[in-house]
């Protein structure tokens, strides 16, 4: 199944189709990254400007959790990610 994310704003507007459906809405950086959660169980760094999916990070362990909604630590440069399997993951950004 193909879901299709798309992001507006005044200086940039793309729509990037990824292979996996996604379960969270973007969080920006502030460094021309956003960062979704998907049900594949990766987070997806995103480029701001074109819209590409950069890098994925794959959620340890055994099977495919889905991931929530990141939140970016703006003071560590680092997202925080909750998944299906009970845990919290940091990962550091960029990817």
């Amino acid at each position: 199944m193909t879901v299709t994310a798309a992001w507006d704003a005044a200086i940039a507007s793309f729509k990037v189709t990824l292979t996996t459906p996604t379960v969270s809405p973007p969080v920006d950086d502030g460094a021309n990254h956003l960062y979704i959660g998907g049900s594949d169980g990766k987070v997806h760094q995103l480029d701001v400007a074109t819209g590409t999916d950069q890098k994925q990070v794959t959620i340890p362990g055994t099977g495919t959790p889905q991931v929530g909604a990141p939140v970016f630590d703006y003071v560590r440069g680092a997202i925080y990610v909750g998944a299906t399997d009970g845990h919290l993951y940091s990962f550091a950004t960029p990817f």
